[in-house]
């Protein structure tokens, strides 16, 4: 036999060996190829699920914050009336908002503790920093939790139980404090330092409606009350102590040892002018005169029986707002700036004069200072003096941020708010500031800060 015939029947005996093998190798690749299939489905399933619950996390993310947003808000606006109804407020708010489907559940905290969901402190807007105290606050912390251990309980996954993970936790805070240009208390007193920064003497009558005075020098005697005084309001606080003589009537809180309140108005831009455009000086003593808003660099001085009444707008005023006599003096939507010069009310005056609001009133700046009507510089120091018999009423703040606010005699103040740097009064002499009408109606703007 030769050697061809012998390798022709090798090859036909070992062809369906060959068949088979080239068959189970295929069967092979199949089997590889599914599982290859199976492993990159998990996969990718697992990136579709690590992705659908990513999602849901971040959006029950977004739908506390919006929670811890509102009630921090609504706390913010309760702040005044004590830490329980503060609790109250943001609780009721939370509530109705929802996260992961269920309402929001924020733990009371009538305690006041550090790691709480509803927290009363002190917000320092200059450093960014926020300190629990129930005694000088202005901001509320709320922090809305879907977590292990609050009362909804974390957030459920719904792919994460493939990777033994079948919840997380998600929280947000936020803090909301009243508004440093418009919220605050009814009459602050700033001097940090100086003894008797708030002084009565005599038959003395302050009525703070709606709000609360605040003496922020930490001195030992940072109050000092003489004669026959009567003092009514929410609260009486003073960073350092009271000295309190004579027959003195004290309604609301009194606390001493308190934060210090920072200024409110710190951040309140004075208004700008063009020193060129000079109006001079307002000067008259009888007649019925009306003037504009500008810049009047020898002030405003009117005695006798003159009746003046000034258009809305900015006045800056480079000298004294003098009024005396019998002289009036009225104005509707208009904040005037005392860039140098005092404020000198004096004999039988009448001032009436309404701040800025923008609802009512279109001209530039009405929204910067709305709710202020009379501003003295910040390096102005001139005494604010009211004397005699006054008919003052100021529907809106007063700021005298360096300067002392003197009443003697009948002198009477009637304003919505009064910050000055002291305050001093004698004879019989009252301060009545109706907070309730503080620019906006509520006494006060709250805002988020963080």
């Amino acid at each position: 036999m030769s050697g061809k015939t012998t390798g022709a029947r090798m090859r036909q005996r070992l062809a369906p060996n060959c068949m088979r093998a080239r068959r189970n190798a295929r069967a092979r690749n199949r089997g590889i190829a599914l599982i290859w299939a199976a492993l990159m489905a998990t996969v990718l399933i697992g990136f579709v699920g690590v992705a659908f619950d990513g999602g849901y996390t971040y959006y029950t993310a977004h739908q506390l914050q919006n929670a811890a947003d509102a009630a921090s808000l609504a706390g913010a606006l309760a702040l005044e009336n004590g830490v329980e109804q503060t609790n109250d407020a943001s609780v009721s708010v939370a509530l109705a908002c929802k996260a992961a489907g269920k309402p929001v559940q924020l733990v009371r905290n009538d305690d006041n503790v550090p790691d709480g969901d509803i927290v009363v402190g002190i917000f320092d807007r200059a450093n960014g920093t926020f300190t629990p105290s129930v005694t000088g606050a202005n901001a509320v912390l709320v922090v809305a939790r879907r977590t292990q251990g609050s009362p909804a309980g974390p957030v459920p996954l719904s792919f994460g139980s493939f990777f033994g993970v079948d919840t997380t936790d998600v929280q947000r805070e936020a803090i909301a404090m009243v508004d440093s240009a418009r919220g605050g208390e009814g009459l602050l007193v700033l001097h940090p330092t100086d003894r008797a920064s708030l002084r009565a003497n005599g038959t003395v009558n302050i009525t703070i409606d709606g709000g609360g005075i605040v003496v922020d020098s930490a001195h030992g005697d940072a109050a000092v009350l003489n004669g026959t005084c009567e003092i009514n309001a929410t609260r009486f606080n003073t960073v350092g102590g009271k000295r309190v003589t004579g027959s003195v009537t004290i309604s609301g809180t009194s606390q001493t040892g308190v934060s210090p309140v920072p200024d409110p108005l710190a951040d309140l831009p004075a208004p700008s002018y063009n020193p060129a455009l000079d109006l001079g000086t307002v000067s008259y003593r009888d007649g019925t005169v009306t003037i504009s808003p500008g810049y009047y660099s020898g002030g405003i001085q009117l005695s006798g029986t003159a009746d003046v009444t000034m258009q809305p707008g900015i006045y800056v005023l480079g000298g004294d707002l003098d009024v005396g006599g019998s002289a009036k003096l009225t104005g509707d939507g208009v904040m005037v700036y005392l860039l140098s010069g005092g404020i000198k009310l004096h004999q039988h005056h009448q001032v009436q004069l309404t701040a800025p609001d923008p609802d009512v009133h279109s001209f530039p700046g009405a929204d910067t200072y709305e709710g202020i009507a009379l501003f003295q510089a910040r390096n102005n120091s001139q005494s604010a003096d009211i004397l005699g018999t006054s008919d003052m009423i100021i529907n809106g703040g007063i700021y005298l941020p360096f300067a002392e606010a003197k009443l003697a005699g009948n002198a009477g103040v009637f304003a919505s708010t009064l910050i000055a740097y002291t305050v001093s009064i004698s004879g019989t002499s009252s301060i009545y500031i109706d907070h309730t009408q503080h620019t906006p109606p509520t006494g006060k703007t709250v805002l988020l800060v963080r």
